[in-house]
């Protein structure tokens, strides 16, 4: 097992400057020698301070989960739920780290996580271009992103087909004899809004269909947005919304019947999740995430990276599955 002493010898630096790189003391070391001990920390698997369980029980592994602030939101319940199921299923522990480790600067908590308290780190759904996880990358420290793939495949990653779960999704609508559709997307930073998008505009460019950038909305003009599109000329009059999640179509359906709308007689409307949609008013027609698969290829992938340091990053996709409710009515 590689000790402090290798990674100074094999980067050609002192001990100290291995540990203010360890610890992140600022202004302590320059870039080029920072990275040097970088680079030896990713050659040798370095890890600080192994735990003594992790010898004793090398086939019971503590794996992280890193999520942002929005616990409560249903996705990271979801999801957070499944990936600590899958995991005692497999005989390994979870530790779950949130809020404030997740959004702080990572140089001043990688740590936290690089200690030895946990072996390696699932990262739920984080912002494209997350330090965090550029920061695990440079540690070469075993990580997986779960629920959104980031902006490249240098880190492993699993999650629904967004493209084709769009494609489900407008498929339904096209299929009631929908022909103008509406898109609210979900937040900037999520690479799985983009995609979804994405998948709305292919489908409708193949069906040679009209998109009106009016037709696009956003989270945050929800309240202003979709009554406006009521109030559009009938024949410039969007007659359904495919929206970026569950959640979204919440807020669409508290604006239209604040606004004397009805789903789905003067609008339609489909999502993605089927979290809650069941319960809805109307009850939501939605793409299902398997949550469940998605955690357990999560752990799958990220203990033979765990085993293995050098297996190349992975990224699995899995297909969602419509559910049809009552929130899709037949087109005009």
């Amino acid at each position: 097992m590689p000790t402090i002493k290798d990674i100074a010898h094999i980067s050609g630096v002192s001990l100290a400057t291995v540990s203010y790189v360890l610890n992140n003391r600022p202004g302590k070391v320059s870039p080029e020698k920072r990275e040097r001990v970088l680079a030896a920390i990713r050659q040798t698997n370095y890890r600080p301070r192994q735990s003594l369980q992790r010898a004793a029980l090398p086939d019971c592994l503590t794996l992280g989960l890193a999520v942002g602030s929005a616990t409560r939101d249903r996705y990271f319940q979801a999801m957070l739920d499944n990936l600590h199921n899958v995991l005692d299923e497999m005989g390994h522990n979870s530790l779950i780290f949130t809020s404030r480790l997740f959004y702080e600067d990572p140089l001043l908590s990688i740590r936290t996580y690089c200690d030895g308290r946990c072996d390696g780190l699932i990262v739920v759904s984080p912002s494209v271009g997350n330090e965090l996880v550029r920061t695990l990358r440079e540690r070469g420290f075993p990580h997986i992103l779960v629920g959104n793939s980031g902006d490249d495949a240098l880190s492993s990653s699993c999650e629904i087909d967004n493209l084709a779960a769009a494609r489900t999704a407008m498929g339904e609508l096209l299929s009631q004899g929908h022909k103008r559709i509406a898109y609210c997307r979900g937040p900037h930073e999520t690479r799985a809004s983009w995609q979804r998008e994405e998948g709305y505009r292919q489908i409708l460019a193949e069906a040679d269909l009209p998109i009106d950038e009016r037709w696009i909305g956003e989270i945050p003009d929800i309240r202003s947005w979709a009554p406006g599109l009521l109030t559009l000329p009938l024949d410039e009059r969007p007659t359904a919304i495919f929206s970026f999640s569950d959640g979204v179509s919440r807020l669409l359906l508290s604006a239209l019947t604040a606004a004397g709308a009805s789903v789905p007689s003067d609008i339609s409307l489909v999502s993605v999740d089927d979290l809650g949609a069941d319960v809805t008013t109307p009850p939501l027609t939605t793409v299902r995430q398997p949550f469940q698969e998605i955690g357990r290829g999560a752990a799958e992938i990220l203990l033979a990276q765990i085993r293995d340091p050098g297996l190349a990053p992975q990224q699995r996709l899995f297909a969602g599955e419509l559910v049809r409710r009552d929130s899709v009515g037949i087109g005009p």
